[in-house]
């Protein structure tokens, strides 16, 4: 441990039981300038013994350093406590920018993700409608090719029907014909029996 502490409270134990010689040794050794707490401790209990023992002049020397130290200490006490409220507040201004910048993060994040979605279902119904006017456009070129397979399917039907008339009133000229040959050929054949 720190030996000027040791010694400070050696003194002081000297100085409560009223041996001023010891006390006032120890209590000199324990004057430590580094340790500012020690040192003032030190001073005040050095003011009280000179002033039991009447040395007023050392009291008021010593009472000076106790107050002149203290006064340090509290400016250091001051200072540790404004640096302190300073780091809260840099780390409460820190922690509230860091909020924020999530807050803007996740609503832009959200803004993406709904601009996203809107771009995804708009094409999804793009593509569906193009499929629909494809299938409608699939559906009106099968039912038009039906009706004109149809049509030519009659025409074809009508045509077939003018030319099996035309056949038939044609057999029916050739039958004639023949008949009117078969008769020519007789009358010419009488013609020449007769003759």
């Amino acid at each position: 441990g720190n030996p000027y502490v040791y010694y400070y409270l050696k003194g002081d134990i000297f100085a409560k039981s009223n041996q001023y010689d010891s006390a006032q040794y120890y209590l000199e050794k324990s004057l430590d300038i580094d340790n500012l707490y020690t040192y003032v401790s030190t001073n005040y209990a050095l003011y009280n013994l000179e002033k039991n023992v009447g040395n007023y002049k050392n009291a008021v020397q010593y009472a000076d350093n106790y107050i002149v130290s203290y006064d340090s200490i509290q400016h250091q006490i001051q200072r540790a406590e404004v640096t302190k409220l300073m780091n809260d507040h840099a780390l409460e201004s820190h922690k509230k920018e860091i909020d924020a910048r999530q807050q803007r993060f996740m609503f832009y994040s959200i803004i993406a993700f709904l601009v996203l979605f809107t771009v995804v279902v708009s094409l999804f119904f793009h593509i569906d409608r193009n499929k629909k006017k494809k299938l409608i456009g699939l559906q009106q070129d099968l039912m038009q090719n039906r009706s004109q397979l149809a049509q030519l399917q009659n025409k074809l039907a009508s045509s077939t029907t003018e030319i099996e008339m035309e056949r038939h009133e044609n057999e029916i000229a050739q039958q004639q014909l023949q008949l009117r040959q078969t008769e020519l050929c007789m009358r010419l054949f009488q013609t020449t029996s007769s003759y």
